[in-house]
């Protein structure tokens, strides 16, 4: 990382190296035992080479996460406030609380991951509400990750938004990648962190329309966040 990095971007990359530490570890595990099992040979021709195939996918995926982190401590990124935003001590207290309920993120990576995503709504005068804590029973509808269709009980923290389709579709090409392509946009790594520590925590996220008391339409933004057993 450059030597005038900000604090925050040296927090973002030391969180961005645990998800490719955890993803890296996924892929040579899977890695691993197809190679096991070329190891102890098989009678069907097309099935070695299915799993040569495999090896081979898995190397590619090691190798292009790698780049990705390379790409994202090399990249010039534009000038622009990406301070923390003004509400960072309620920001805090609604950590510390989201934390007593023994919700399963750290909390480091649980504030970044507020912060991360007001920064980017603020960015685009999205116009938030508070944050409301409240529980949900899975499976649940409208989530962009895999594990909110487990049946179980999160702990939601949702908050409201102006409709914006930029929101939506950057939040959908967050979700079907692992880290943004090199030279991507800042906005890009942004969501990447948050989805990917969201990811690494089994929670969800997901984003639906709602109508508010006034019968206006609004997009609701809902951090999903899996319980310790014994706390549902």
């Amino acid at each position: 990382m450059k030597k005038e990095a900000a604090l925050e971007d040296m927090v973002d990359l030391g969180l961005f190296t645990r998800i490719l530490c955890h993803e890296m570890n996924n892929l040579l595990a899977s890695q691993q035992g197809f190679l096991k099992l070329l190891g102890r040979g098989a009678p069907n021709p097309e099935t070695l080479a299915r799993w040569n195939i495999e090896v081979l996918q898995a190397n590619q995926e090691l190798q292009n996460l790698v780049r990705s982190i390379q790409s994202y401590v090399h990249t010039e990124f534009p000038k622009q406030d990406l301070s923390p935003p003004l509400r960072e001590d309620y920001l805090l207290k609604l950590v510390d609380e989201v934390i007593q309920r023994k919700a399963l993120i750290p909390k480091v990576a649980l504030l970044r991951v507020l912060i991360i995503t007001e920064i980017q709504l603020n960015t685009i005068r999205a116009e938030i509400s508070e944050w409301a804590l409240t529980y949900t029973k899975g499976p649940v509808n409208h989530c962009l990750l895999e594990h909110g269709n487990r049946p179980q009980t999160f702990l939601s923290l949702g908050i409201t938004l102006n409709p914006n389709t930029n929101v939506s579709s950057e939040l959908d090409s967050a979700a079907n990648r692992i880290l943004p392509p090199r030279n991507s946009a800042h906005r890009d790594w942004h969501w990447a962190l948050v989805i990917g520590l969201l990811r690494q925590s089994q929670g969800d996220i997901r984003l639906y329309e709602v109508t508010d008391r006034m019968c206006s339409s609004r997009l609701k933004l809902e951090i999903l966040l899996p319980l310790q057993e014994g706390h549902e």
